[in-house]
């Protein structure tokens, strides 16, 4: 006895965004795979279909009114314990000195970084330069650390020591750009640098300018909200026990998700949405 595929709701603002190709069969909704994240064959995605089953969790749209009129603040970061860390990388470490990528901070010895700062900084590097792509790296991490995490102290110089170090750190950013997210999951490998952190470096070292949709961060803080905030199972999302598929659907359904918020009148990118999943930390979401 055959199974059917059960029906998913078509998302037609994603897919007049994202320029899909969009076709049914049998209820399934189904895009092209060169313009989502997902697996392909060496730097090009070649005829994979992609069923996409992103149906919006019914909290979503309470959880981003409550983050309403909130913005991320600029992230600090202790410049000498960053210093004293990497010691032995004095070319690397000097970035987080450089008044392009960070800001002063009132407190002496600090200084503060954004996202807009972090797009900027790996908007210049060139990815066949192993000290500035090493140098971007350690401005990511000093982000995605602030001053609470100072297990990135002893990470970041056990990655920078990895032979492979820049060359890893050059892949995965062109699988990113080429849209090839599972194999940039797959493929990384650093010491120290966990999910948390290397999907921080696919955020910004993945972006392409213009195109649709873009690599998200998928940290600890993100995964409770979808889990117990939200009763999202990235496993059962992506239909896959492997991460690198729950996370290539998981960027999937933001984009989707924050298209059909837009539809609501609520204006919430991926980007932001990710942000308000990071800052809720699994939290109950209180219902209006």
């Amino acid at each position: 006895m055959q199974h059917r595929t059960k029906p998913v709701r078509t998302l037609l603002v994603a897919a007049r965004q994202s320029q899909l190709t969009v076709r049914r069969r049998r209820g399934v909704l189904r895009r092209s795979a060169g313009e989502w994240p997902c697996g392909g064959v060496g730097r090009r995605v070649h005829n994979l279909v992609v069923t996409v089953n992103c149906a919006m969790p019914a909290r979503l749209p309470i959880l981003v009114r409550q983050y309403h009129g909130q913005r991320q603040e600029p992230v600090p970061y202790i410049t000498s314990s960053w210093e004293a860390a990497l010691a032995g990388s004095p070319e690397e470490v000097s970035v987080l000195l450089d008044d392009r990528w960070s800001e002063r901070a009132q407190t002496p010895d600090r200084r503060r970084v954004t996202r807009d700062h972090l797009k900027e900084l790996l908007g210049t590097t060139h990815l066949h330069d192993p000290l500035q792509v090493r140098r971007a790296l350690v401005m990511v991490m000093a982000w995605g650390s602030g001053t609470s995490n100072t297990r990135s102290l002893r990470n970041t110089p056990a990655a920078l020591a990895a032979s492979d170090c820049a060359r890893q750190l050059r892949m995965a950013a062109e699988r990113c750009r080429d849209g090839d997210l599972v194999h940039a999951y797959a493929k990384f490998s650093l010491p120290g640098i966990g999910r948390s952190f290397f999907t921080k470096w696919f955020a910004f070292a993945g972006l392409q300018p213009g195109r649709s949709w873009q690599p998200l961060i998928l940290d600890d803080r993100v995964l409770a909200t979808l889990n117990n905030s939200l009763g999202i199972s990235l496993k059962l999302l992506a239909k896959d026990r492997r991460w690198s598929r729950r996370y290539a659907s998981y960027v999937r359904c933001m984009h989707a998700w924050s298209a059909e918020l837009n539809q609501m009148d609520l204006d919430c990118p991926a980007e932001r949405l990710e942000w308000i999943m990071f800052h809720h930390k699994g939290r109950p979401v209180n219902r209006p």
